[in-house]
């Protein structure tokens, strides 16, 4: 049987890299736009904790981005 294979990211890393750039430090990974996104296309989905996120990995012709809302529960 084929299962489906499915990544959570809480960052798309080559945004982040650019980011530590632009303050004159360098990031703890190196990871190239091009590496990531090969790298999620190994996956069938890539859920995202951030709509800005799966929103910038859709506007990358990247379609497989699920976006995942959290719900805030209240147990008191």
């Amino acid at each position: 049987l084929p299962c489906l294979s499915i990544v959570e990211i809480h960052d798309v890393f080559h945004l982040r890299n650019e980011s530590f750039e632009s303050f004159g430090f360098q990031a703890p990974t190196e990871m190239t736009k091009s590496m990531e996104i090969a790298t999620l296309a190994e996956y069938d989905f890539v859920v995202c904790i951030s709509q800005a996120e799966s929103e910038y990995l859709n506007s990358q012709n990247y379609e497989k981005s699920i976006l995942l809302f959290f719900q805030r529960v209240s147990y008191f």
